[in-house]
């Protein structure tokens, strides 16, 4: 296997954002593919930087690759570029949410004991669903 900067950093730019369980998989078939290539460029010369350039810019910007790689139907919603970077995003806003919400339900309880336990939990989870569900229309 050949082992170069290059290399190693667009097999990191296009598996940055893929699930663990994909990104070895991936990483090996592209390694493999990238030697291929420069074995059918170079034959026996061993590769030069302008050579594994050229073989890195004829497979395409890795973003592009990295979209080719991920299958399925749940980039429906927000494709492309973004789908990512959406799902990050979502996962901290509604994280935060939960904990904000939560907080101020325990502090108002504090506060003003009016409520009974039962009470005090179907109030969170009414207000927890509501809030979650804010959250999730504003950030789509």
């Amino acid at each position: 296997m050949i082992q170069n900067e290059l290399i190693e950093r667009y097999l990191y730019a296009v598996t940055k954002r893929m699930p663990n369980k994909n990104k070895i998989d991936v990483s090996r078939e592209l390694s493999s593919l990238i030697e291929d290539m420069l074995i059918e460029r170079c034959g026996e010369i061993t590769p030069t930087e302008k050579d594994v350039k050229i073989v890195l810019m004829e497979l395409g910007e890795p973003q592009v690759l990295s979209e080719k790689y991920q299958i399925g139907d749940k980039k429906c919603l927000i494709g492309g570029t973004y789908f990512t970077t959406y799902q990050l995003l979502l996962k901290i806003v509604l994280g935060s949410v939960i904990l904000g919400l939560s907080i101020g339900t325990i502090l108002m309880q504090i506060v003003s004991p009016s409520l009974s336990v039962v009470d005090m939990i179907v109030q969170w989870v009414g207000i927890l669903c509501e809030g979650l569900l804010w959250a999730f229309a504003i950030v789509t």
